[in-house]
């Protein structure tokens, strides 16, 4: 985009780094969270964290569960945030009969909560296609949440490697198979959650920092050179 500004400055993409620590990485919360919110432990749980807005394209999730409802009958969808959308998307959970399987969580705590919610679910779930960054995306990985999602914008860097995550369309019944495909398997959760802890790494703030500093120094170098000529 910055190119397409006509901008000629040397120019590097680092993404904002997460800070890994104890808490992302905590997967022994799974149990605590889904007793205190009177989930069943054995049922399957998807998540989406993130703000309630039309263009993060939250009905495709709850059109998609309608699906994964015919295979997973007592699958539930976490929905944890809140947002201009959250009504007309209360309304559509209503109507769609999918009340049994989606409980909006509200706001959750962003140090002491929502690391919780990441072991209590099995797959993040995601269809935005306007991310910049995605970093929820991010704090899944650094909690060994395996991810589906849409592999557009910021997310699309997320997703490229495919370690610990699924890339899927932004259409219901694909995006639906590929989550019962993880759903059904749970060798091959644990697979991709062990990718995802890796590859969360390549995101910490530490590694981002030394990405930093090393383009200040390049930047530095070409002045000083420039300036000797």
């Amino acid at each position: 985009v910055l190119w397409n500004y006509g901008i000629r400055t040397p120019t590097r993409v680092i993404p904002t780094g997460i800070r890994i620590n104890h808490q992302t990485q905590n997967t022994s919360h799974r149990q605590d969270f889904r007793t205190r919110y009177n989930l069943d432990q054995n049922c399957p749980v998807l998540l989406y964290a993130g703000r309630m807005a039309p263009e993060k394209n939250i009905g495709l999730l709850l059109s998609m569960l309608k699906q994964l409802r015919q295979q997973f009958p007592d699958i539930l969808l976490l929905l944890v945030g809140d947002g201009p959308a959250r009504s007309n998307l209360e309304n559509e959970v209503q109507s769609s009969q999918l009340a049994q399987n989606v409980r909006f969580l509200g706001y959750l705590d962003h140090v002491a909560e929502l690391p919780q919610a990441y072991a209590a679910a099995d797959l993040l779930v995601f269809a935005s296609e306007t991310e910049t960054q995605g970093m929820v995306l991010l704090e899944a990985l650094a909690a060994g949440l395996p991810i589906v999602a849409v592999p557009a914008m910021g997310a699309a860097d997320v997703l490229r490697s495919g370690l610990g995550t699924r890339s899927a369309p932004a259409e219901a019944n694909t995006f639906a198979r590929t989550c019962a495909e993880l759903l059904a398997d749970e060798n091959l959760r644990q697979q991709l959650s062990d990718e995802a802890r890796k590859l969360a790494q390549d995101w910490a703030e530490s590694a981002m920092v030394a990405k930093l500093a090393e383009f200040y120094r390049e930047t530095i170098n070409e002045n000083r050179t420039k300036q000797k000529l």
